[in-house]
């Protein structure tokens, strides 16, 4: 079982990567990695996966130019990301947003926490189903 999470974050907000960034220095067995581009998001998640480490994404639903849904399809058809835990974070609150992003194979949706408190809490979620369970 993986004791160590590698969790990848692809968003185009700098303040956003930065918060998650600390946030993430408080949590346990965990490697960060900011990315502000799809393609190096789904290259860091897959030479992570060779790591044996657990996957995460945390992923902006709203990228420029649609890259949310379509970093999403790239790292579901990869075999070696596909069972990567992958959290939708966006600053949208829409249901139609919720369930798109569910519904192309996103395991969970969180609107971008506010502050560093959440921000912490939700790494730690992330990590937590990102890990397989012990058994």
């Amino acid at each position: 079982m993986p004791t160590t999470t590698t969790v990848v974050m692809l968003d185009d907000n700098p303040d956003d990567l930065d918060i998650m960034a600390m946030a993430a220095d408080d949590a346990p067995a965990v490697r960060f990695v900011p990315c502000d581009d799809p393609v190096a998001a789904v290259a860091a998640l897959s030479r992570a996966a060779g790591s044996g480490d657990a996957l995460a994404l945390l992923l902006d639903w709203h990228l420029p130019g649609g890259q949310g849904p379509a970093t999403l399809q790239a790292v579901r058809s990869d075999p070696h990301t596909a069972t990567a835990y992958v959290m939708v974070n966006t600053g949208s609150d829409d249901p139609a947003d919720r369930r798109a992003a569910l519904a192309a194979g996103a395991d969970g949706y969180s609107v971008k926490p506010a502050g560093f408190e959440a921000s912490v809490a939700l790494v730690t979620e992330v990590v937590r189903r990102a890990r397989p369970a012990p058994g």
